[in-house]
Order: structure tokens, then sequence, then C-alpha cells
């Protein structure tokens, strides 16, 4: 299967984050289980149609909860609880009058905990519940994140996804530069060296 790659250049700050919506970083995933699986559970009932894979609940929980040796961070956009163009999202609020998860992506550092500054960063999940798209969640989930990999000391960051999922290539050449070299799955096609720094 083909495999689309691409690089993030520095992105410009602040990012510009839609009306209504806030983008914070999730510190316990197992806290934030309800919200997550409410939203993968709504992207399933809608299917993929071309944006990327379907998040299984369980295992975009266990994704949150990182990888061995690889730490994840995760930031969440959600609704400005009360804000005057949220009241759909306000009557969305569980029993706990928790704001619904908008949307989520997913950072994986390359090194080790306790290692040097990773020098490589990936997107590893970017989703978005279909009723809320097209508003600029993604750009802004994306743009959060990027830039603060590149404060914690991220010399590239890149996200790749299949060639033939063409709405998610549409979102990634919007948003990223993407690489000229066509690359299969398993092929690290020289992305395994030294990235160029993003600047």
């Amino acid at each position: 299967m083909a495999v689309c790659r691409y690089r993030f250049t520095a992105p410009s700050w602040p990012p510009v984050i839609p009306s209504g919506v806030r983008i914070v970083p999730c510190r316990d995933p197992v806290a934030e289980r309800g919200r997550i699986e409410t939203l993968a559970v709504a992207c399933a009932a809608a299917g993929g149609g071309g944006a990327g894979p379907v998040p299984r609940p369980e295992g975009l929980l266990a994704e949150l909860n990182g990888r061995p040796g690889r730490p994840v961070t995760v930031w969440i956009a959600e609704p400005v609880m009360g804000a005057p163009d949220t009241e759909a999202h306000d009557r969305l609020a569980g029993a706990d009058n928790a704001a619904p998860c908008l949307g989520l992506v997913t950072v994986v550092e390359a090194g080790g905990a306790g290692e040097a500054p990773a020098v490589n960063w990936s997107v590893a999940w970017l989703v978005v519940d279909p009723r809320h798209r097209r508003r600029g969640i993604a750009r802004a989930l994306v743009l959060v994140a990027v830039a603060a990999a590149v404060e914690r000391g991220a010399v590239g960051v890149t996200a790749e996804t299949r060639s033939d999922w063409t709405a998610a290539r549409r979102f990634w050449d919007s948003i990223a530069r993407a690489d000229s070299r066509p690359h299969h799955d398993g092929d690290q096609g020289g992305w395994g060296g030294a990235e160029e720094r993003v600047s």
C-alpha cells in the first residue's frame, strides 16, 4: 500500500482556533475515557469516507496511554461551555457536565523518556467528530500540537496517510509539505535519520 508522508514547517503562532472551541492538553486519558469513547463511536457511525481509519475506542485509548519508550502527547478540542454559539454543545454535555470531545490529535516522540530531546516527532492520530468537521478544528489541533512539539525540542514533525484516502490527503496537502518520494508500508525512505530543523 502506498503511503504519503508530510513534513511540517513551523506553524504560525497563535493558530486560528474556531469560535466557541478551545484546544486543551489531555493530561489523563483514563479520566477522559468516556469523552474519547463517545468521539470514537461517533466516527465509527459515520464511517471513514476516504478521510482515514475509523478508530476503535479500545485501540484509540491504548494509543493515548503511550507507546513503549515513546511518550505520546494528546490535545483535545472541546466547546467553550456557555459561549453564545455553543448552545448545542451545552446540550450534549453529560450528567457530569463535561464538555464533549469534538476532536483530538496525538503526537509521538521518537526518542524514549529521559533521553536527549527527540529529533523526529510524528502525528499519529487526528480524529474529529463528523458532526463538527469542516470548521477548522483539525487544522487547529494539528497546529497547536506541532507548535508544542517544537517548543519541547522537536527538530522535525511528520505525518503520513494512505495514498487512497483522498479526503485525508487533501487535508494534509493544505497544512504540510508533502514528501515527493514514493513510500510503501515499512519503507523508511530516509526518514529514520536527522530531519531538517523546523523553522
